[in-house]
């Protein structure tokens, strides 16, 4: 009977300490599941953290692409610019060399202008100036004196070239127009405007003793001509100083 007892007791123990294990086995396996469960939560939340930077980068990406399309498609288009800033730059500089030119030639055709009277703006008392100085005087002759094209239907159109030029204050084509005209129909109707207009282009391209030329041919003339277009030229010579340019100095 002890000995059934005492393996009964045994038994006993057995089963309690078995239970005992089996309690802290459920309490481990409990805090490994809470364990298991926080890693779980933890890791979903990296996971969305990841795909949001993942979607934060793909953005920035997607902007940095745009913003770098954007130079580079700027930058085409100012290269673009800069060229046809560098070609119209080299086509002005031959425009320019070109209404050089066209001055140039303008003034030389200006000073032999076939005039009805020779006429001077030098005082006889200044006769023994130098001959530089004399040039400088604006002598008006007729040296070169060209055949004068007899009036024909030509001369309406011609007149109106030149004004149309001369109204669109583009004064270097119409004070060739002009200067032509009046070597052409040296008796037109229109002669003295025509003169009157080359002095006001020339004044406009800064050819000053050109200018003065036309104006002083106007002024001179013995002509009956328009009181209005006599009184303009007289305006317009005292203007621009034309006395000043053969006064003694």
């Amino acid at each position: 009977c002890n000995f059934s007892f005492s393996a009964q007791s045994s038994n006993n123990d057995a089963i309690i300490a078995m239970e005992q294990n089996l309690v802290r086995l459920e309490e481990v396996l409990r805090d490994l599941t809470s364990k298991v469960e926080e890693l779980g939560y933890q890791q979903k939340k990296v996971k969305e953290e990841t795909a949001n930077h993942i979607k934060d980068l793909n953005f920035s990406l997607k902007e940095l692409k745009e913003r770098n399309q954007k130079i580079e498609d700027d930058a085409e288009k100012y290269n673009n610019e800069l060229k046809m800033l560098n070609d119209l730059t080299s086509s002005l500089k031959k425009d320019t060399s070109v209404i050089k030119k066209d001055i140039q030639e303008l003034t030389d055709s200006v000073s032999s202008i076939a005039t009805k009277e020779p006429v001077s703006l030098v005082d006889e008392k200044n006769q023994n100036k130098s001959a530089n100085a004399v040039s400088e005087e604006l002598l008006i002759t007729n040296e070169k004196k060209e055949e004068p094209v007899k009036s024909n239907t030509n001369e309406s159109k011609d007149f109106e070239d030149a004004q149309s030029f001369y109204n669109n204050n583009n004064f270097t084509e119409a004070a060739i127009k002009y200067a032509d005209f009046i070597k052409k129909y040296p008796e037109s109707k229109n002669f003295y405007l025509a003169l009157f207009n080359l002095g006001i282009s020339m004044k406009e391209l800064e050819k000053v003793n050109s200018a003065c030329q036309a104006f002083a041919n106007i002024i001179n003339s013995k002509e009956n001509i328009d009181s209005n277009i006599k009184s303009s030229a007289n305006k317009e010579f005292e203007k621009i100083g034309c006395k000043n340019l053969n006064g003694t100095k």
